[in-house]
């Protein structure tokens, strides 16, 4: 009985290793296809949005942008200018349909963790990556669920639900366009961004070199 006690023990240990992994040193490159020396950052991340939409509207996904891609929506519908990933959540309707999928050129994979939703699994906070074959670059994927008048991820995030959705139901969900390209937006950008990163996140200071021009609705180089 001892000897089956321990092979247990050791088999949940092992499903909460680390399942995604980087590249030393760059949190935003696969392990397996990350190039250090990549170009077209940008150009790749649109890439990956294009076919992962693809893939989520013939499957009857709603992955909805979130995080810095959302902030750069908010200014002017493009990617920040330092970004070097793309972050969006899935809801429960959507994040059971989402399966593994490969081709020549990305790689789709959801953590078999995914399903735990306890904060103590802290190795796995990412629920699944739209993966760049060519150079490692990536999406981030985390599926959330309902608790109480919250969606709450095991990363710790957590938003009203009618931020993000009306009715609590994903028909109501919203859409808009984000570097050419069609994505599901929260129902409330405002306190979803408010929520996850205060008010200051509406003052378009110099960041990362950059300064907002609100009359070109551009994110200038500092000289």
């Amino acid at each position: 009985i001892v000897f089956i006690v321990c092979i247990k023990n050791k088999k949940e240990s092992f499903k909460n290793k680390k399942f995604f992994r980087e590249l030393p040193g760059h949190i935003h490159l696969d392990y397996r296809y990350g190039k250090i020396q990549h170009k077209n950052t940008h150009k790749t991340l649109i890439f990956l949005l294009k076919r992962f939409m693809d893939y989520s509207n013939k499957n009857k996904i709603k992955p909805i942008l979130m995080y810095g891609g959302l902030i750069g929506y908010y200014f002017n519908k493009k990617l920040l200018p330092w970004d070097d990933d793309i972050d969006m959540i899935l809801l429960k309707t959507s994040s059971e349909k989402l399966k593994n999928y490969e081709d020549d050129e990305i790689l789709i994979e959801v953590n078999p963790n995914s399903n735990n939703y306890s904060e103590t699994d802290s190795q796995n906070k990412i629920s699944s990556r739209v993966i760049s074959k060519e150079n490692g670059l990536f999406i981030d994927l985390t599926f959330f669920i309902e608790k109480g008048k919250y969606y709450v991820c095991k990363d710790g995030n957590k938003f009203i639900k009618t931020d993000i959705i009306k009715n609590n139901d994903e028909q109501y969900l919203k859409q808009g366009i984000f570097e050419g390209i069609s994505v599901w937006i929260p129902n409330n950008i405002e306190n979803c961004l408010k929520t996850k990163y205060g008010q200051n996140v509406f003052i378009p200071l110099k960041n990362k070199g950059f300064t907002f021009n609100k009359q070109t609705k551009t994110w200038d180089k500092n000289n």
